[in-house]
């Protein structure tokens, strides 16, 4: 029985890939080498190892759904088609940010003006054309609003020099006010001090 059971082609043995979420029969070991989801694979696009369902994440694979997530979801070389429709395809996904789609949407280059037209790259050519005379008087409206702002800085900043000034004459005066005072109060100090030296010295003579 034992032997049988050594050589018996529905008895169940370990997957060749060390997985205990596989069932494999004997007979069926060689297949299971080929579809294992956990098998070594390697990224055809940039080299990266790992096992078949952390490479591709393949739907199809029952162990799916206990991935955290697949490399061809951060792989920069895996090849995509263009997310904005223009019909390019395999462009690595490193390459989308500076793919130049025509149907990328883009802000109208008057939006810090006041434009909030976002249209494709193809059309935007057209808009700029077509809305010249709007997007001139967006410039002229926004010029204005500068030069009444510009007014406004230099207003303040008269104002901020003349009270500037004005605080700097205070100083001034109180500075020779206090000089003043303590020219004063040294005077009466030396004034008291001779007079006491005085009163000293008649003291002495008196005795």
């Amino acid at each position: 029985m034992k032997a049988h059971r050594n050589k018996c082609a529905k008895e169940q043995v370990e997957c060749p890939f060390g997985s205990n979420a596989c069932i494999v029969t004997r007979s069926n070991v060689e297949n299971h080498k080929k579809e294992c989801e956990f098998r070594p694979y390697t990224c055809e696009y940039c080299g990266t190892e790992g096992t078949f369902a952390s490479i591709t994440g393949q739907e199809n694979f029952k162990f799916y759904q206990l991935l955290e997530g697949w490399h061809y979801d951060e792989c920069e070389k895996f090849p995509v088609d263009c997310p904005h429709g223009c019909g390019e395809k395999g462009i690595k996904c490193k390459d989308l940010k500076i793919h130049r789609c025509p149907l990328q949407p883009a802000d109208c280059p008057f939006t810090h003006m006041g434009c909030v037209v976002k249209t494709s790259q193809r059309e935007m050519d057209a808009h700029c054309r077509d809305n010249m005379q709007d997007h001139l008087l967006m410039m002229a409206r926004s010029l204005q609003e500068l030069s009444d702002k510009n007014k406004d800085l230099v207003q303040k900043n008269e104002e901020l020099t003349s009270k500037n000034e004005a605080l700097s004459r205070k100083v001034e005066d109180i500075d020779k006010e206090m000089l003043q005072k303590y020219e004063t109060l040294g005077g009466k100090i030396n004034h008291l001090d001779e007079r006491f030296s005085r009163r000293y010295e008649d003291l002495g003579t008196e005795d």
